[in-house]
């Protein structure tokens, strides 16, 4: 199982924001429930592709303790798979 971040920059109330996905929703919540110690309101489950929102620090932290960082576009594409 694998989790993903993106490159992406999103500024937002002083903050730089980007997005973590994984190969299930299982592996996706443990990670950042668990791991990352995320509330679960970072979790969009509404969105057209489910995520979570994480801050750039979050990230640098995902990253260490293994998520792979992708292009945002690989990011999507990885979401579509999960949602089929």
């Amino acid at each position: 199982m694998t989790v993903w971040v993106d490159d992406m920059r999103i500024v937002k109330n002083g903050q730089d924001w980007c997005h973590l996905l994984a190969d299930s929703w299982e592996e996706m919540h443990a990670f950042a429930l668990q791991q990352l110690q995320l509330p679960k309101q970072r979790f969009h489950a509404a969105s057209r592709l489910p995520h979570y929102d994480i801050t750039w620090a979050e990230r640098d932290r995902a990253i260490a303790l293994g998520a792979i960082l992708i292009h945002r576009r690989e990011l999507v594409k990885k979401a579509h798979v999960l949602l089929a």
